[in-house]
């Protein structure tokens, strides 16, 4: 049983979760340096981070799963109304000289500005504002 390089992460948790996912497909893993990054995480780039490693024959399975969460996780997701549940919605953040007015109005008033809620999302369907 001789186990194979696959990827390596630079957190624990992430790495966790993938072999746990491969795991739960019959997927054996190992992961390596687990507990020396975990003990002193500013160490991960310097050994490579979290390396986990798949028995060879199911190496390229392991692969084709990893590369779909890859993808999964880079998929945008879709600006959704919580009123109705639309995606013909809008993000509109402020810029420009709205944006150095709202900075200037938290400098000047100790942060209490940040209290005052402005929204900048806009579903086009119902109207509905939100957060």
């Amino acid at each position: 049983m001789a186990y194979v390089f696959v990827r390596s992460y630079s957190h624990v948790m992430e790495a966790q979760m993938v072999a746990g996912a491969l795991q739960a497909e019959g997927i054996q893993t190992h992961l390596e340096n687990e507990y020396m990054v975990q003990q002193d995480w500013f160490v991960s780039n310097a050994i490579g981070g979290v390396r986990l490693h798949v028995l060879a024959e199911q190496a390229d399975a392991a692969r084709q799963m990893i590369g779909d969460f890859d993808a999964e996780e880079a998929a945008p997701k879709p600006l959704t109304c919580p009123r109705c549940g639309s995606t013909n919605t809008e993000f509109n953040p402020p810029t420009g000289l709205m944006r150095i007015a709202l900075i200037l109005a938290v400098i000047c008033t100790s942060g209490l500005a940040l209290f005052a809620r402005r929204t900048y999302k806009l579903c086009r369907d119902c109207g509905a504002h939100w957060g």
